[in-house]
């Protein structure tokens, strides 16, 4: 169920922890559970690929209570009094990061999610570890609550592929080329709205698409490129959102490809406002 935005304001409100016992993962965490499972899910007419949640103004509160967590941090860990005689004048930046995109795509989140599972199995004899991917489960299992309330809710606006897709990552990595798209956009939405940390590139979209490209109809295949360049359009980034294209592996081999024509082709017939 949906909570109005003053509800999840109020939520948040009561239960950041400061001071004492401050674990920031865990408030992190708390709320980023509380938001994907309570957020309004939208599906305008326009999207082919689900990419929309109501969180107005959500966003921006929770980033000024995560800056006075961190204005704690150096009394917390000990840096107080480096911070006075102006030795340590760090701050935390996290308007400039990128995703893992190779096992973003072919893992998928359901994917993340079991090699999360993996990690921490390796690792319970450390506390610190395991109280890490313990938090770490809680907010994957929230995504894929989220991934599953966003198909229903595409199922029930009459959007059948949309709903269906959704509905096989909730249990699946991605295993053609609209899965793959798709969840590259549901990775943007979970770490740049959720998280609250700017997503600043879709990664090396061509090298990254490839695989699942050369087993799709090309005259689909290219509907499917447009609709994806218009969707992340439509995400209303801060900036904007890059991504690259051909270049070379690390042993100079061109890495050029047949898709890397068609984005470009894609981008310039969708004529984007980024």
């Amino acid at each position: 169920m949906s909570l109005s935005r003053e509800e999840l304001l109020n939520w948040v409100e009561s239960h950041i922890v400061l001071g004492e016992g401050l674990d920031i993962l865990k408030n992190d965490c708390d709320i980023i559970e509380f938001t994907l499972d309570n957020c309004e899910i939208e599906i305008p007419e326009c999207n082919r690929f689900f990419g929309k949640v109501n969180c107005v103004g959500i966003s921006g509160f929770v980033e000024e209570k995560r800056k006075k967590q961190f204005a704690r941090l150096p009394e917390t860990v000990g840096l107080q009094d480096g911070v006075e005689a102006l030795a340590y004048t760090g701050y935390c930046d996290f308007s400039h990061t990128t995703a893992e995109w190779e096992s973003v795509i072919s893992l998928g989140i359901y994917g993340l999610r079991k090699r999360i599972e993996t990690y921490a199995r390796a690792n319970t004899a450390n506390e610190r570890c395991r109280s890490f991917y313990e938090q770490e489960l809680r907010v994957f299992d929230a995504a894929l609550r989220f991934i599953k309330r966003a198909s229903m809710k595409a199922a029930s606006c009459g959007r059948s592929e949309m709903a269906s897709s959704l509905l096989r990552l909730t249990e699946n990595s991605p295993s053609n080329l609209f899965e793959a798209l798709q969840t590259s956009i549901i990775y943007y939405f979970l770490q740049h709205f959720f998280d609250g940390t700017c997503l600043r590139t879709m990664g090396r979209i061509d090298k990254l698409f490839y695989p699942y490209y050369v087993k799709e109809d090309k005259e689909e295949a290219e509907k499917m490129l447009f609709d994806y360049v218009k969707e992340i359009d439509r995400l209303d980034a801060p900036s904007n959102i890059p991504f690259a294209l051909g270049g070379t592996d690390l042993d100079g081999n061109d890495m050029i490809n047949e898709l890397s024509y068609a984005w470009i082709a894609t981008y310039k017939k969708a004529d984007t406002t980024n």
